[in-house]
Order: structure tokens, then sequence, then C-alpha cells
């Protein structure tokens, strides 16, 4: 029982690292910090422009207060709707090609590559960068 509990394992670190694990679609859902708000939903928008430009996504601006942000790498791409105002912002998946989506999961590169552009926004909207 515990060789089989050891291959279990095993395979599972096997999957996780050939990038099959597909974990729970990631989507962020924040307040913009009380010191940027005064800034205005202009200044913003550029915050974000800014932080989709240096994390590699290209974007197109839907409406005001809405971005959507596409990022594509080998044969993959994932493209995501950003909702924003002075008080909140918001990153959910549009659509992807290649990511293995079904029943709210997603091969783990794309949570990895919304992470990243989450924490790019937040250090660009921290009050005195």
């Amino acid at each position: 029982m515990k060789s089989i509990r050891i291959v279990g394992l095993a395979f599972a670190l096997a999957l996780a690292g050939c990038g099959a694990f597909s974990p729970e679609i990631y989507t962020v859902d924040k307040p913009i910090p009380a010191a940027v708000q005064p800034a205005g939903v202009y200044q913003i928008e550029a915050f974000i422009n800014q932080a989709i430009t240096t994390k590699g996504w290209k974007a197109d601006k839907i409406r005001p207060g809405e971005l959507r942000a596409t990022q594509e790498w080998d044969n993959k791409a994932a493209v995501v709707t950003i909702l924003y105002s002075q008080q909140r912002y918001s990153i959910r998946l549009h659509s992807s090609l290649n990511l293995d989506e079904r029943n709210g999961t997603i091969n783990n590169q794309y949570n990895i590559r919304v992470r990243a552009l989450e924490s790019e926004i937040d250090r660009r909207m921290k009050p005195g960068i």
C-alpha cells in the first residue's frame, strides 16, 4: 500500500512538472489602494496599461473601465478581461487556446501569468512609485 502511494505521488509530481496539472482558474478582484483612488480612473488605467506592457500582454480598450488583454506563448494564448474603476479592479479569464480549460480548471501557466500581471499592477499602484 505504501508503494502505491509513493508511485501515485511521483506520478502527480511528474504531471505537475510537465504543465499538465490543471488547477482552478485564478481570478482577481481587489480594491484600488486608497492613496491611488484620488488620482482618478484615467491614471488607474495608465497603471494597468503599463503593467500589461511590462508583463508582455497586449491590450485593447473595450469601453471605459474595461480592457481586454492577450498574451501568447509557444502554441498557447490567454485572453483576460480587466475591469477597473476608482474603487476596484478585476482580472477574469475571457478565453484561452491550448490551455486545457475545462470544468473550472486550466493549465497552471495561465495562473502564473495572471498572478505576475496582478503583482505588477499592484506594484505600480503603490504610492511613491
